[in-house]
């Protein structure tokens, strides 16, 4: 007998559908259940027999897929959060550099350079967050001074070598005295260009580091803004911070956040997934050619942060051997709605009282197809159709702010942040509409509560239906 807490499950991506690479290395999975089968359809012969009994049972069919549950935690490059997050959008991340373990990462030396195997896409003046080192010193946040053979940073580090799981990020940028400063609408720059720093119209960005002498004196302008124009020597800002005013960002050296990102794109992936019962002897089943179709998130009170993940497969088998080595699950701590929920916003502004919202919901479904044909046993290719993205917010009804957008058929958006140990994910539905609403007395003694479902449309100024953002480090 198999126990649920000996099964392991790992996955690797394909290049063409439904082949697992010749020599793959696999990444554990962080899951809290699933539910992938591989159903074979069993037609019964409807030959007619004089004796009555039944002439066969014949197979006419395969398929293979299910979900994946899971706690949602911060999506690092390589985790599986984030490998599943930008299949289910039909894209990949655009990423920041980064070196993780040996060699692209090499050793630390004279006591203040971290070894590179490339220095391509780092200056400087950026920021670099490290991790994954043995000695603690070697872990945090850096400004790179040199770049030589390797990145020379600001600070006192511990020579040593680097360990499987270190990673050199970029993150960010520090900017000397009055070169950025913070102006009505957005932010303005002298002697840095903006579009030089591979931004996005939409993308969220952090202003202001952790102590005083990296942020503006001005509170209320430092935090979270999403970039509504580029321009060389200007960044104007939406969603800007309530307290936000001019700071002439004297005498300060300002630290700026940039985030990878992801939107919904075109490019169908696929996946081999691995099931191993490591209780029993030799006993694993290998699911081939599974593309992510749904992608479902609940943040609710009092709740862990949860996802769940829909494939369609092209075929399945049993196996007695894994198809290769497997590394190991990223460990970033599990998300919650309590502590780590930094901000839900709609049409720009925080929602709190008198309408907190108690429920938040998101189910993208990207429509896809099994395509069958005669002589394969499963499929032979997996089509893919529009995006279906909607959701459901639930609110305290305090007053009929957000009820009237949908009575009203206005257009609004929403989005929301999650952070913890110095990360942060924004993911945002810049154009939405709410598709039904309604505000019931339920019965005694309960609280009056409005349950608005909202359905993502095509936004213009970014052509897209969802972004997320990925801050490595945010502070």
């Amino acid at each position: 007998m198999s126990d649920t807490n000996r099964v392991r499950l790992a996955y690797v991506e394909e290049g063409v559908l439904g082949q697992t690479p010749a020599t793959p290395t696999l990444r554990t999975a962080r899951i809290t259940g699933e539910s992938l089968v591989f159903q074979i359809t069993n037609t019964t012969s409807n030959e007619l027999r004089a004796d009555r009994m039944t002439a066969d049972l014949v197979q006419t069919g395969a398929q293979v897929g299910g979900d994946l549950n899971l706690e949602l935690s911060h999506p690092l490059s390589g985790s599986f959060v984030g490998d599943m997050m930008a299949a289910a959008l039909f894209n990949h991340w655009v990423e920041r550099p980064e070196r993780i373990g040996p060699p692209a990462c090499g050793a630390v030396s004279g006591g203040a350079t971290f070894g590179v195997a490339s220095t391509t896409g780092f200056a400087a003046g950026q920021l670099i967050a490290t991790s994954g080192y043995t000695s603690a010193a070697n872990n945090g946040l850096f400004r790179i001074t040199t770049v030589g053979a390797g990145l020379t940073v600001a600070g006192a580090l511990v020579n040593e070598p680097a360990t499987a799981n270190s990673r050199i990020k970029l993150v960010g940028l520090e900017a000397a005295s009055g070169q950025i400063s913070a102006v009505a609408d957005g932010l303005a720059a002298t002697g840095l260009d903006f579009t030089t720093l591979d931004l996005a119209v939409g993308q969220f960005i952090r202003i202001g580091g952790a102590t005083a002498g990296t942020r503006f004196a001005t509170a209320g302008t430092n935090g979270f803004a999403r970039i509504a124009a580029i321009a060389p020597a200007k960044l104007t800002l939406d969603n800007r911070p309530a307290g936000w005013a001019a700071d002439a960002g004297t005498g300060v050296t300002l630290h700026l956040f940039l985030s990878d990102r992801l939107v919904n794109g075109v490019t169908r992936r696929s996946f081999t997934i691995e099931r191993w019962f490591q209780d029993l002897t030799a006993e694993l089943v290998v699911m081939r050619g599974m593309v992510p179709g749904r992608f479902d998130l609940t943040v609710a009170a009092q709740e862990i942060a949860t996802a769940q993940i829909g494939f369609v497969g092209m075929m399945a088998e049993h196996a007695t051997t894994p198809l290769g080595p497997a590394l190991p699950a990223t460990a970033e701590p599990v998300l919650n709605a309590v502590a780590n929920v930094g901000r839900i916003a709609e049409g720009g502004e925080t929602v709190s009282g008198p309408n907190f919202i108690r429920r938040f919901t998101m189910k993208l479904n990207n429509s896809l197809r099994e395509r069958q044909a005669i002589g394969t046993l499963g499929l032979v290719d997996v089509g893919a159709g529009r995006i279906d993205l909607s959701g459901e917010i639930e609110t305290y009804f305090g007053s009929s702010a957000l009820y009237q957008k949908y009575l009203d058929g206005a257009e609004t958006s929403l989005s929301i942040r999650v952070e913890a140990a110095g990360r942060a994910l924004v993911l945002q539905l810049p154009l939405v509409k709410f598709e039904s609403g309604r505000v019931n007395a339920a019965g005694a003694n309960q609280d009056v509560m409005a349950e608005l479902t909202w359905r993502a449309i095509r936004d213009p100024l970014t052509d897209a239906m969802i972004l997320i953002d990925r801050f490595d480090r945010a502070a």
